[in-house]
């Protein structure tokens, strides 16, 4: 895992992000990291104006899931993303599909 954002500065993300990746923050895509611990979570967004960094600190306890393996990436849907915010499984889940035909 890579040093905390706030330890590389504002452009030390991007080895992280475009390491492989063909998405950026810049064409919005959202980036989670995890400090080692797994007890907190930043997110990294550009509103096309500005970077934003959020972070969100479990009050207690550690993640219950994060991707592993030596290719830990893992594409989340928004409600994938806010299952893990929430500290569940978003994988875990049976979701139906985002996108439904109505008619």
């Amino acid at each position: 895992m890579s040093p905390p954002i706030s330890a590389v500065g504002s452009t030390g993300w991007l080895p992280c992000a475009g390491n492989g990746s063909a998405r950026t923050p810049l064409g919005g895509a959202i980036f989670v990291f995890r400090n080692r611990r797994a007890s907190a979570l930043k997110l990294l967004c550009y509103d096309g104006q500005r970077f934003w960094l959020c972070h969100k600190r479990l009050s207690q306890g550690r993640l219950k899931w994060w991707p592993s393996g030596p290719q830990a990436r893992v594409t989340l849907s928004a409600r994938e993303l806010q299952i893990l915010l929430w500290n569940g499984n978003p994988k875990a889940l049976e979701l139906a599909e985002d996108w439904r035909r109505v008619a």
